[in-house]
């Protein structure tokens, strides 16, 4: 049982992770892990290419995100002080960890992102304890680090409020899914926090684990996080010690884990629990909720979804055009969707063009405009003759490279709508 990495940043966590995200994998492969999680600050973004660079690495991705809790509703645009006097300002959230186990929870976890962003944002994209509840199935939470809710109430003695806390939360995500994070960092307050999760473990029946909050690959990166750091809090290097001299936020090894338990005195088993909590995940679901959809033509086989995908963009095509039959279409326009047709039937997108069609016509017949072509999208024919991007985006006419649109590394068919969604109330 060796050390996982289950609070770890990418550049993703913009002005603040070093790492790019389709790098984890292989940085924890070579130190001898078998699994990483990315838990970025309240974004998921960088999962694609995460997952991409764990599975060249033959390692188990664990997807997760950093939330930002709100202490009451996150509808409401106020921030938090505590009654009893203690704080010195107002807060406005408390960072939480969690991770998917699953499907399931990989949904809930779109879900709550979804809902901070579009519901709880105030300054941060935030969610709060009762939207976590109610899509808590197939997540794992830890207590998080010190900008966490639950150190927030420990600085301010409340300690009574951490029980409440994770005994909501454990009971949300399932006693077997809740785990208090120790840390070993340059914060003065971090070792005295540190033993009373230790006796809360135990007070509790709460494993530990030991995490890094690893924002960079090696430790001697530790100045240069620094620095980005103050450009993103807008400070100057001598105001800011800790991130300066934070030598431990790396992607260290289980032995560097194991010696930092000894310098503070935390249990082995944090070490060792981070194992046991990749293998409650499953690291196999990404691909098959993420991959492009696939259209059922009446129970057509997938040489039958090509084929119908053709003949769709000849008749398109010819229509476009204004020509009478295919034999009048120029060879340039021939030669053309023979190429872009084989690229995309090789790679088993012919679908994908299809829904894409399906969707378009259905926006434009009920009146919700559609924008002509996004970037590169306006390069292919197939898409032009299939009626996705507009008429008067001829690529052939204009010179607009397919290769920019759609290689063997790359496909997406990106499109703006009307904000306005009352046409669909009555969908």
């Amino acid at each position: 049982m060796g050390m996982v990495h289950l609070h770890a940043h990418s550049y993703y966590s913009l002005l603040d992770g070093l790492q790019p995200a389709d790098e984890m994998g292989k940085t924890v492969a070579a130190r001898g892990m078998n699994a990483v999680a990315l838990t970025d600050h309240g974004y998921m973004g960088g999962i694609p290419e995460f997952v991409k660079g764990c599975r060249a690495a033959n390692v188990k991705p664990i997807i997760g995100n950093e939330t930002y809790l709100a202490f009451g509703d996150a509808k409401e645009k106020s921030d938090f002080m505590p009654d009893n006097g203690v704080a010195e300002k107002a807060v406005n959230n408390g960072h939480f960890l969690l991770l998917a186990k699953n499907e399931e929870g990989y949904k809930n976890l779109m879900k709550l992102t979804k809902y901070s962003y579009e519901d709880g944002f105030y300054r941060y994209p935030r969610i709060d304890l009762e939207m976590f509840k109610q899509h808590a199935k197939g997540l794992i939470a830890t207590s998080t680090c010190i900008s966490s809710q639950c150190f927030k109430y420990w600085h301010w003695g409340e300690h009574a409020k951490i029980d409440r806390w994770c005994d909501e939360v454990r009971e949300a995500v399932g006693h077997d899914s809740f785990f208090l994070e120790l840390q070993h960092n340059n914060v003065e307050k971090q070792y005295g926090y540190n033993q009373y999760l230790i006796d809360l473990s135990k007070r509790k029946d709460i494993p530990l684990v030991l995490t890094a909050d690893a924002h960079h690959q090696n430790q001697d990166q530790y100045k240069l996080r620094g620095y980005v750091m103050c450009v993103s809090m807008h400070k100057t290097p001598d105001t800011m010690p800790y991130e300066i001299q934070d030598h431990n936020a790396w992607m260290y090894d289980e032995d560097f884990a194991k010696s930092l338990c000894d310098d503070w005195q935390l249990p082995h088993e944090a070490v060792t629990n981070t194992q046991h909590v990749a293998d409650l995940v499953d690291g196999s679901y990404f691909e098959r909720v993420t991959r492009a959809p696939n259209l059922q033509l009446e129970g057509m086989t997938p040489e039958g979804t090509s084929l119908m995908l053709l003949k769709k963009a000849k008749a398109g095509l010819i229509s476009r055009l204004g020509v009478n039959s295919w034999a009048e279409v120029p060879k340039a326009y021939k030669d053309r969707i023979k190429y872009e047709f084989q690229v995309i039937d090789e790679a088993r997108y012919s679908s994908y063009f299809l829904v894409v069609q399906d969707y378009v016509s259905l926006a434009k017949g009920m009146g919700i405009p559609v924008g002509p072509a996004r970037g590169s999208g306006g390069g292919s024919l197939i898409s032009w003759s299939l009626g996705i991007t507009a008429k008067h985006l001829d690529p052939v006419k204009h010179g607009l490279l397919f290769e920019r649109f759609l290689n063997p590394g790359r496909v997406r068919i990106t499109l703006d709508y009307s904000e306005d969604m009352k046409e669909l109330e009555n969908v």
